[in-house]
């Protein structure tokens, strides 16, 4: 994770049954993270369930916005410190509120940054 990343901070892994996602996983396990995940299925949270022991405590539903305060209540109000984003829209709009404060942003989807960079050309 480039996104300097320390020992124990919390991350949030959106998407987390992927290729990337499970990548991510082992990476913030390496760092001794506190790993929180979306998934839109249960078939993929019973996959991280049993592959990666993430408890269910810290898997929530990439398919709406509730996430977001979900992971509020599960953090006291902090939020978290590295969020690694492939949401888009509303939810990505609750990624960045649920961002401790000093914490990073992640997106590694590329639909926002795609439209961005087509409405920003048609601007210039």
């Amino acid at each position: 994770m480039e996104a300097q990343e320390k020992r124990g901070q919390s991350v949030l892994i959106h998407s987390a049954s992927g290729g990337v996602g499970t990548s991510c996983i082992q990476l913030a396990k390496y760092m001794e993270a506190e790993i929180y995940v979306t998934v839109g299925t249960e078939e993929k949270r019973k996959f991280l369930r049993d592959n990666y022991g993430i408890p269910d405590d810290r898997m929530f539903s990439s398919r709406n916005t509730k996430f977001a305060k979900e992971i509020l209540q599960a953090t006291n109000g902090r939020g978290v410190d590295v969020i690694m984003n492939s949401l888009i829209g509303d939810m990505l709009d609750e990624s960045r509120r649920i961002c401790a404060d000093g914490g990073t942003l992640v997106e590694i989807g590329k639909k926002d940054i795609v439209d961005l960079s087509v409405s920003w050309w048609s601007a210039t």
